[in-house]
């Protein structure tokens, strides 16, 4: 048996597996937190901005990376702005007691 197929058949790999399948499922029955839907939204906006932006999508191809790989991991953007994040999503104003959390 080559060493994939040892590692794969091995209880400890057999128990991750059941324990991902798990959590994956009680994740997607459970609805979305105020934070969760945040970074929904931070990803939604850094994708849009991938897909807006021939510089980055060049890039990311000369890269080797394919569309497909793009979308299946959620890749984005961030624009050159220190502050987009915050400006669309969050307080007007960084501060240590501000939350970035939306209403």
């Amino acid at each position: 048996m080559a060493f994939p197929e040892a590692v794969e058949s091995s209880p400890r790999a057999s128990a991750w597996r059941s324990r991902t399948r798990a959590a994956s499922t009680a994740a997607r029955g459970a609805p979305m937190s105020r934070c969760s839907r945040l970074m929904a939204r931070v990803a939604r906006f850094y994708a849009e901005a991938l897909a807006r932006d021939a510089r980055a999508r060049d890039y990311l191809t000369q890269r080797g990376l394919a569309p497909e790989t793009i979308a299946r991991f959620g890749l984005g953007y961030a624009v050159n702005s220190w502050n987009e994040v915050l400006r669309r999503f969050g307080a007007a104003t960084p501060s240590a007691s501000a939350s970035p959390m939306p209403a």
